[in-house]
């Protein structure tokens, strides 16, 4: 009777020590559309015009041979981050965070130290509540026709997106 017992707790103790070593699969977080417009981006950016201009005429080496081919109106932009730090191995779903704003774009040439025109080049100025957070060169985002813009470095891992085709 004594061994049966001990076999039976033995037996009992190491199923649970294995189901507890069994890893967690954390699931993709579903995102749909819906929910990325209904974001918060703040107020559209009014003086975004004044703003891209005064940041080029401060970086270019010859402001006087700017030419701009296209400023685009501001668009809505989101940027979808997996929040690692606040996942927890247990949890059912990946903990994302968004970073909505809106992106303005600028097609434009100037010359270079040598006094030759670099070519025709996209940037990207993100606006947050009126204010300029970020400048990208080379945004290959601007040549993206949507109403909303999403990033997100972790397609199809962490994160499913629903309806942006």
């Amino acid at each position: 009777m004594k061994k049966s017992t001990l076999f039976m707790l033995s037996l009992l103790s190491s199923t649970l020590l294995t189901s507890c070593m069994l890893p967690h699969i954390i699931k993709p977080r579903t995102v749909t559309m819906d929910e990325i417009r209904a974001l918060d981006y703040g107020a559209v950016p009014r003086n975004y015009e004044k703003v891209i201009a005064q940041h080029l005429y401060g970086s270019l080496i010859d402001p006087k041979s700017l030419m701009i081919d296209s400023i685009s109106k501001p668009r809505k932009f989101v940027e979808i981050k997996l929040d690692e730090r606040n996942t927890q191995p247990n949890d059912e779903y990946y903990k994302i965070n968004f970073k909505p704003s809106y992106l303005v774009c600028i097609r434009f040439n100037a010359k270079n130290t040598y006094g030759g025109y670099v070519g025709w080049e996209w940037q990207g100025y993100y606006f947050k509540n009126n204010e300029l957070i970020q400048v990208i060169s080379r945004e290959y985002r601007c040549e993206i026709d949507k109403d909303v813009i999403v990033y997100n470095p972790h397609i199809s891992d962490e994160v499913n997106l629903v309806g942006y085709e």
